[in-house]
């Protein structure tokens, strides 16, 4: 309507049906691979639709107003158009089916398409996927190549939440995957500001301290990976777009961190927070409720508090042999788990026969 009264120019129209044609051409995505007969990943559906951009961007008139126009001839525009297609379709399949190696040949000619066509917008996000491949299959120069260059397309099209995004994954990969930190400092910093830019999410600033969170962990400062863990779980509890792994995940980190601080009353509580979230959604036997009740087992008995771990390392071990088959691993290392605990409280039959058992 503001386009029909003449108070929206046509390049600020096109942007908007631009965006809203991505989000709907993205859930068209979606839904085609979730109907087709194709094994999902576990665990996967619920964080790639959380993933999916909100059309309330598309509102932001001086957001859109400040990305490339896109070109005047229609041949041009058409060709985009596919491209965002065939770039959205190999995101739903990337993080959906885990497919990986099939996407490398078409991403890479997509890269090239984008760059032909002069559209730094779309040359950002085919780059910013080409990346996350080459990452998944251990090509990590190349890898490194392509986020380089997500970061350069993304300044050309103004795009700095691209460009922070792309920054955070090349912390991970140069500095927690290979050690160089003072360049995955350099790159942290540069992503801050990019994303405080951009206006960006808050879980997109969580996912910077958790990273940064990893690094300071790998260094030795344990105090600090603590807190900036912290700072990452409060971003996500105030982000809408947050997921409950996402939220859990963070959790999980945390409470190793306390642990190998030595603060087990706190990792004890976390833990418990924990659980309190995934239960009413996964339900109370699930694995990986099963997990964290093990982990539980694990913190209580470094208190000494053996009658609870045993509880704890007991229920989880009961829920793994329910949905695995009492010959799985993780059952054996609840059994191994339950040994030690037995034997600490003085109960050496059973502990022989749980060691036995594992």
């Amino acid at each position: 309507q503001a386009h029909a009264r003449a108070e929206q120019s046509d390049a600020l129209y096109d942007q908007r049906m631009l965006c809203l044609e991505r989000r709907r051409s993205l859930l068209a995505s979606v839904t085609e691979v979730l109907a087709g007969s194709d094994p999902i990943v576990a665990g996967e559906v619920e964080p790639t639709v959380a993933a999916l951009p909100r059309i309330d961007d598309c509102a932001d008139t001086e957001a859109l107003a400040a990305t490339v126009p896109l070109p005047g001839d229609a041949a041009s525009r058409e060709r985009i158009a596919q491209g965002y297609a065939a770039l959205d379709r190999a995101w739903s399949r990337r993080y959906l089916l885990g497919d990986t190696a099939s996407l490398l040949a078409p991403l890479t000619t997509l890269v090239d398409d984008a760059r032909r066509l002069d559209h730094p917008p779309l040359e950002a996000k085919a780059l910013s996927l080409l990346a996350d491949l080459y990452d998944t299959q251990g090509q990590y120069a190349a890898a490194e190549r392509a986020l380089q260059e997500c970061i350069r397309a993304a300044a050309a099209a103004h795009d700095d939440r691209t460009s922070g995004i792309a920054m955070i994954k090349l912390v991970a990969l140069v500095g927690v995957g290979q050690r160089r930190f003072a360049e995955a400092e350099l790159a942290a910093a540069l992503a801050e500001a990019a994303l405080v830019r951009a206006g960006s999410p808050d879980e997109d600033l969580a996912g910077l301290a958790s990273v940064r969170a990893q690094l300071a962990r790998i260094q030795g400062n344990l105090a600090g990976a603590r807190d900036l863990h912290a700072r990452a779980i409060a971003w996500l509890d105030a982000s809408e777009g947050a997921t409950v792994g996402e939220r859990f995940g963070e959790r999980s980190n945390l409470a190793a961190t306390l642990v190998e601080l030595g603060e087990l009353t706190e990792a004890e509580r976390v833990i418990h927070e924990s659980l309190a979230m995934l239960e009413p959604e996964l339900g109370p036997d699930h694995p990986v409720v099963a997990a964290v009740t093990q982990n539980l087992g694990l913190v209580l008995e470094r208190q000494g508090r053996f009658d609870a771990a045993i509880v704890a390392t007991k229920r989880a071990r009961s829920i793994f042999a329910q949905a695995y088959g009492e010959s799985h691993w993780q059952v054996g290392d609840c059994l191994d788990n339950l040994a030690v605990q037995e034997a600490a409280r003085g109960d050496l039959p059973e502990a022989r026969a749980h060691a036995e058992q594992a």
